[in-house]
């Protein structure tokens, strides 16, 4: 009992290191789409009667809103808990996840136990597996995979306890356990089939019967069919908000690319270099011991035929959705995590139990343990600092007090809203704190067909997203965009059919009589707060122009300290020709010291074929923090190699 109070302890003071300052945040940062879509789950069930086979969202691309979905159980406790604190805050769901983990990583210890770790080696293992850094994210979020990555620890230890005293009771439990792993995340079905191959090859081998086992095994699987049969006719009813087709690569020279890509992206987040140096150890111990294997217990080799088998099952997975893991680390908790820890644990356990050994282990566990914690909070840090280039976190930022800036707008609870440039599903309107529809990719059909097509009253947008993802694609909105009410970060707006007298200027709140715009004009000679790094030529109506050679990284540069500015909406725009093929371009701003870069940002634009002047532009919120003194610099960064004619620039703050 006290090496349990001792790991409980441990356990939740790392908790309080790593979460103390992110347990009550709203989704956000790395995967905010997935993680609010799966808050919305819970906080729907709250809104729609508790149902748990009727899972729903804020969005209503599907009918209703309801959604096909792997069983959301956890959602559903989720939201009684809510249900019952009579309130609805990130940290209960937050809180949920991390407490389940914990008894996760506990049942872990005693499963390390079981195949014959010591106490304190177990603790090493739970530990080693609690610091890797992609499971300290979600170890507090709302990705499901937590969940079933406690429950499989869970339902091996009682498998485990089944091999080890033959008692049916716990392979009941085990199999519970696996089985809600696999209803609640699909993956989890290898973790269960594995466990069902490998009871198999033992009846064969030991030529015996088990037909509890295989009653236990079909009331598993039984549930498991039954819940897809379910989930599809859901599918095919309503429709469905997550991902339910297969993303492999389609050749060799794809899955090598994937490959590079998964590694270079993640090779640091799924274990620090203190986790890969403790693997290292944990591999040569292995290929030491292998040639004693017929000295090893027999539980240690069950641990090590399962193991085979969930790596096989993982690599099969991982094969099919390899798409999906150079951008979704998580997809790694489902696969992969899992045997590689089983295979630390199982060379934990095999280390001689002698004197000398276990003081060099519990000298190199400490070190090791310590140096990637540290490792794992700074990979914490760097992924809950926010980045110019996290759209995600933007749209969380623009649209927080947006449920009382709608309610002050005379947009009603029940009204329905149409977020375009939405980034995320579920994030707009849960924050709105309204049902509605959402836009992710603003080409001009999708624009018009979400218009025309869905049932709403009221368009909300981004400001900052409002000139280059909205109205440059769709340029002729400008005239059917009645603006309602501002807040400085989102825009309410009516629309209508009917075309309206107004211009681009009339849907942001810029004060026109206070701020005026800064021009580049190359038939003037006005050219104050630009560089003057060009040269200009005229076309065959007398117009003046200028080219951005291929070779030329930057174009002309507006420049102005920050306390010069009118505010800190920065409102570039250009005026461009192009003759030849679409091609992109990048609008970028900075703000400078004398020694630093404090802000960057840049967005890729496309320029189109056109041989009228066609007008470009972005719109850019500096942050808060900027020194007065800073110089903000707005220009065309044209690291592609482009040449680009420009016939015109212009700056406007507000």
């Amino acid at each position: 009992m006290p090496f349990y109070i001792l790991l409980i302890s441990v356990l939740l003071a790392l908790s309080y290191y790593f979460y103390a300052y992110t347990i009550s945040l709203f989704p956000s940062y790395y995967h905010a789409w997935t993680q609010s879509d799966r808050f919305a789950l819970a906080l729907c069930y709250l809104q729609t009667g508790m149902n748990l086979f009727k899972p729903c969202t804020f969005n209503l691309m599907t009918i209703e809103g309801v959604t096909a979905v792997d069983l959301p159980i956890f959602e559903y406790i989720i939201a009684w808990f809510m249900k019952t604190f009579g309130s609805e805050p990130p940290w209960i769901f937050r809180a949920t996840t991390l407490v389940y983990s914990i008894i996760g990583y506990i049942f872990l210890f005693r499963l390390s136990k079981l195949i014959g770790a010591s106490t304190v080696r177990s603790i090493a293992i739970a530990l080693f597996a609690f610091t890797c850094p992609v499971l300290v994210y979600y170890n507090a979020g709302f990705v499901p995979s937590p969940y079933s990555f406690a429950s499989v620890f869970i339902g091996y230890y009682f498998i485990f306890k089944y091999l080890k005293e033959a008692n049916t009771k716990h392979l009941a439990w085990g199999l519970f356990f696996l089985t809600i792993a696999a209803l609640y995340r699909t993956p989890y079905n290898i973790f269960l089939f594995a466990v069902l191959i490998q009871l198999s090859l033992n009846a064969i081998i030991c030529k015996t019967s088990y037909r509890k086992e295989v009653l236990y095994f079909a009331i598993s699987y039984l549930t498991i069919i039954a819940y897809s049969i379910y989930k599809g006719m859901l599918a095919e009813k309503y429709g469905s908000m997550f991902l339910t087709e297969l993303l492999y690569p389609e050749s060799f020279a794809e899955f090598q690319n994937l490959l590079t890509d998964i590694w270079n992206t993640w090779k640091y987040q799924y274990f620090t270099k203190a986790h890969y140096l403790f693997l290292g150890l944990g591999a040569l111990v292995l290929a030491w011991k292998l040639f004693a294997f017929k000295s090893w217990n027999t539980l240690q080799k069950q641990w090590t035929l399962l193991t085979a088998l969930i790596l096989a099952g993982a690599s099969l997975y991982f094969v099919l959705m390899m798409q999906q893991f150079p951008a979704h680390d998580y997809y790694f908790i489902d696969s992969f995590y899992p045997g590689i820890i089983m295979l630390f644990a199982l060379a934990v356990s095999l280390i001689p139990s002698r004197p000398v050994w276990n003081i060099a282990f519990v000298i190199v566990s400490v070190g090791l343990l310590y140096k990637g914690t540290l490792q794992a909070k700074a990979v914490q840090d760097d992924r809950y600092t926010r980045q110019s280039w996290d759209d995600g976190e933007t749209t969380r930022h623009n649209f927080e007090g947006a449920d009382v800036f709608l309610d002050a707008a005379g947009v009603a609870k029940e009204d329905r809203i149409l977020v375009l440039d939405a980034y995320s599903t579920n994030a707009p309107l849960i924050l709105s704190k309204r049902w509605g529809y959402t836009v992710q990719h603003t080409t001009k059909e999708n624009l018009q067909n979400a218009l025309d097509d869905f049932d709403y009253e009221f368009v909300v947008i981004q400001d900052e997203y409002l000139p280059h993802a909205i109205i440059y694609n769709y340029p002729n909105l400008v005239h059917h965009l009645e603006p309602l009410a501002h807040n400085g970060k989102i825009s309410v707006y009516k629309y209508t059919t009917d075309s309206l007298n107004q211009y681009f200027y009339d849907l942001l709140p810029i004060d026109t009589s206070a701020s005026q715009p800064i021009e580049l004009n190359f038939s003037n000679s006005k050219k104050s707060f630009w560089s003057s790094n060009y040269e200009t030529h005229q076309d065959s109506i007398g117009e003046q122009f200028i080219k951005i050679e291929s070779t030329k990284q930057f174009g002309p540069a507006f420049e102005q300290k920050v306390s010069e500015l009118s505010g800190r909406h920065i409102l570039f725009e250009m005026t461009y020709v192009n003759h030849s093929e679409p091609t992109i371009t990048d609008i970028a701003i900075s703000a400078t010291d004398d020694v630093n870069t404090n802000y960057y940002k840049s967005i890729s634009m496309m320029l189109h074929h056109t041989s009228k002047p066609k007008k470009l532009r972005c719109l850019f919120v500096l942050p808060d923090d900027l020194n007065p003194e800073d110089l903000v610099k707005c220009f065309v960064y044209n690291f592609r190699g482009n040449e680009i004619t420009a016939y015109g620039f212009s700056v406007l703050s507000y």
